[in-house]
Parts: C-alpha cells; sequence; structure tokens
C-alpha cells in the first residue's frame, strides 16, 4: 500500500470505526453492522452515537474451533438481523480477535470476503493487533490489503483500521487509520467514504501535528521499528507462556493466544449459582486478598458466565506480573476449591 490507501488518520480506532459508522449509516436506527461473539464491546458504543448504527453481536463463534467464522454462522446471523427489522450494511471482523488472541488463515478471510460481496456489504476489518503475533504461532497475519483474490472471487468494498495503541504501545498517544485496499482505491463508493471523512468529518476526529510527526518517525525508522516489533512479539509470547502453563498445572481450561495481548479463560467452576453474569467473580477477583483486575466474560458477549479475559502486557515487567498472576489466582482456586 501506498499514502494514497490511508483514507484518514484519526484521534484513535475507536473515532474510526464511529466515522465509518456516520459515512454508511443512514441515521434512521434501522441499519446494523454485524460483528462476532465473543468480541470487542466498545464497537457498539463507537457506531451508535453519531451514525446511529446498531451493532449486533450475532456471528457465533467456538473455542472448540479455535474462533473461526463459519460462513453458516454469518448467514443465521443476517438472517436474524433481517427479521428484526435491520439493515445490514457491513461485517466488522477482528483479526487477530479479541479476546481470543486467535489468527484467522487465507481460506477463512476469503470466506468472509466472498460472503459480503455476495449480501452486497462493507468488510470492516479490525487489524489492531495485526503486528503482535506471537513467536511460536505459526500462522502469519494476513491483512484484508494484501489478502489474494483468486479467480472466481468477490471483491466488496473494503475498510482496514490500525491504529498505534496496541502494536506500538501508544494508546495515549490516539493514532488510528482508515485503509482502503489498493485496487480499491478509485472505487466511486471509497471516494466517497474519503470525501466524507476528511472534507466533512475529520474536524472533530484530528491528530495533532506532534503525534503525526513522532508516529512518522517511527514508522520511518524501519530497522528500529522491526526490531521494537520482534522483542514485543518476544515478550508478549514469554508472558502468554508463563500464563498458560499456570492455568494448565491449575486444571483451569483456557484458549491458547496466539496474537495480541490477551488471554480468554473459563472459570466456571468457581461462579457461585446465584452469579448470573459473572459480575460476583470479578468483584471477588478484584477484591482483598487478591486484587485481580480481569474483564468479565459477559462484558465480550460470551456464551456462559465465568468465562473472563486476562490482560498480560500492562505491566513494565511482565514476566513477573504473570508469575504473580498464576500465585494469585492459585491462592484463589485453593481457597475457593476448598469451600465448594
Amino acid at each position: 500500500m501506498s499514502p494514497q490507501d490511508v483514507l484518514c488518520v484519526t484521534n484513535g480506532c475507536g473515532s474510526a470505526m464511529n466515522m465509518i459508522s456516520f459515512c454508511l449509516g443512514e441515521g434512521d436506527g434501522k441499519d446494523c453492522f454485524i460483528t462476532t461473539s465473543p468480541a470487542y464491546p466498545v464497537f457498539a458504543t463507537d457506531c451508535a452515537l453519531e451514525g446511529n448504527v446498531v451493532v449486533k453481536y450475532a456471528v457465533k463463534t467456538s473455542a472448540d474451533d479455535e474462533f473461526k467464522i463459519k460462513l453458516s454462522a454469518l448467514d443465521s446471523a443476517y438472517k436474524q438481523c433481517v427479521s428484526e427489522g435491520y439493515r445490514p450494511r457491513a461485517l466488522i471482523t477482528t483479526d487477530p480477535g479479541n479476546p481470543m488472541g486467535s489468527v484467522a488463515d487465507v481460506n477463512e478471510l476469503r470466506g468472509i470476503r466472498n460472503w459480503c460481496g455476495m449480501k452486497r456489504m462493507w468488510w470492516i476489518s479490525d487489524e489492531i493487533y495485526g503486528c503482535s503475533v506471537h513467536t511460536d504461532c505459526s500462522r502469519p497475519h494476513i491483512s484484508a490489503l494484501n489478502l489474494p483474490l483468486l479467480e472466481g472471487d468477490i471483491d466488496p468494498p473494503t475498510l482496514v483500521l490500525w491504529g498505534f495503541s496496541k502494536d506500538m504501545a501508544l494508546s495515549g498517544m490516539r493514532v488510528g487509520l482508515i485503509m482502503n485496499v489498493p485496487r480499491q482505491r478509485d472505487w466511486k463508493l471509497i471516494e466517497t467514504i474519503r470525501h466524507a471523512a476528511t472534507k466533512q468529518y475529520s474536524i472533530f476526529s484530528m491528530v495533532s501535528p506532534v503525534a503525526q510527526e513522532v508516529c512518522a518517525r517511527m514508522l520511518n525508522d524501519e530497522q528500529w521499528l522491526a526490531g521494537f516489533l520482534q522483542i514485543s512479539r518476544e515478550r508478549l509470547t514469554s508472558c502468554k507462556r508463563i500464563l498458560c502453563d499456570g492455568l494448565g498445572k491449575l486444571s483451569i481450561p483456557y484458549s491458547e493466544p496466539h496474537a495480541g495481548l490477551f488471554l480468554w479463560c473459563d472459570l466456571t467452576e468457581f461462579i457461585e449459582p446465584d452469579d448470573q453474569d459473572g459480575l460476583g467473580l470479578f468483584n471477588k477477583l478484584k477484591s482483598d486478598p487478591y486484587r485481580m483486575v480481569v474483564s468479565p466474560g459477559s462484558c465480550f458477549f460470551a456464551d456462559k458466565p465465568g468465562m473472563v479475559r486476562f490482560c498480560y502486557a500492562w505491566m513494565a515487567d511482565g514476566e513477573e506480573a504473570c508469575r504473580e498472576v498464576i500465585r494469585r489466582l492459585t491462592d484463589f482456586a485453593h481457597e475457593t476449591r476448598k469451600g465448594l
């Protein structure tokens, strides 16, 4: 891709999604974007604020098959949305996945793209963890920007999101990008989005010149960038390994992540009978003596209470922090199992 394929620079990917919903929606509350579950919950807020677009977390995925997005699940979600009176305008995918850390292969991505084409929908590919695939994962991240277009494939209008907050560990910098697939650069649909984003809406989500200059210098120093990303991937892998090994010894089910900053864990065993949404478990974990801040699975539209998301990348000494998490989780598991 080239700089011409950057439709807009925004103050974070949340603003980017907000802008896209404003551009694609008619504003009457009947347009919807379809996405998966479990998935990032703030899509719903980002798309509702100005665009009045509803996000339907209707595409069910499962740990049993590594959270692959199946065509049958897409069809079911589409039918559900139409039956509820919505106009499905776009499919949002997050690859690598949040909260699962899954990485899609080329066939899954081609299936997603073809499905969007058949339904005459936009494909919005959120790739904010795209440079954080772990070093022990044999499957590379494949961006929608360079996904091969083979004979017989359908090519729907596609927008790709990426930002500095996750891969570059710069959440406070607030720099996100909306990109188009290079071969679609001159499409009228893409030109319309570019005009709406840059000429009419970007004033509400501008990035300061200082932040742009800092980020541009980082990207221009390719030698430093390659070294930084490699070290980041190695550290993420080491932290993930400590958590996975510790959970395995405790016989606590989890889905091993292959990318990103999060681990999706099943603490259903420790749920109280009257804890319908898992918030009781959350309160117990964050309170003395355990003091662990996790994200409840209900926030991500999990299919059952007791699912939680661990983040293993926010402490300065990540490996030591992960060892401490396992120590506290060991105490929690032993004490809770003793009382069952």
